[in-house]
């Protein structure tokens, strides 16, 4: 094989690699999911707004019905359900994935409305059967809440 033969060659596979990579828009799958227990604080409820499901986003409704004010952020998770169980999605790009630390109170009572916009962590989602992850916390007075509550809710896209 000649030098100009080879260079061909080396920018064909170049090409294609690039290219390849480009165009997958599919979110990849990780590791099983390691939340076994969700939804284990009483007082917390999380719900789907109707009709907010999108491949781009969904917005949840957080209520609290206990004495002090529950605390959450901008932190979530994507999980899919794939042979029975479910498994992380990994972001897409984690080197140019910032999540902000921002905190939302939950008071007693008063719901609280949040729409989580997956574009930049995620791809947009594909069919099947999903669930959004997010942490909790009672204020218990303190600086760092003794223990996080894990709520989750699943959701289709078709």
């Amino acid at each position: 094989m000649n030098k100009k033969h080879l260079v061909i060659l080396c920018m064909m596979l170049i090409t294609c690699t690039l290219f390849g990579c480009s165009t997958q828009k599919k979110n990849p799958i990780g590791e099983e999911s390691t939340y076994t227990t969700v939804n284990n604080f009483e007082n917390a409820q999380l719900s789907i707004v109707e009709g907010s499901v999108t491949p781009e986003s969904i917005t949840l409704e957080f209520a609290y019905s206990g004495e002090n004010k529950l605390l959450t952020g901008e932190r979530y998770y994507l999980e899919i359900m794939k042979d029975g169980k479910w498994y992380t999605l990994d972001i897409c790009s984690p080197e140019n994935t910032i999540i902000p630390d921002i905190g939302y109170w939950i008071e007693n009572d008063k719901p609280l409305t949040k729409e989580y916009n997956y574009t930049g962590r995620y791809y947009p989602l594909s069919k099947g059967q999903y669930r959004i992850v997010v942490d909790v916390s009672e204020d218990d007075g303190t600086i760092y809440p003794k223990e996080d509550y894990i709520l989750a809710t699943e959701f289709e896209i078709k």
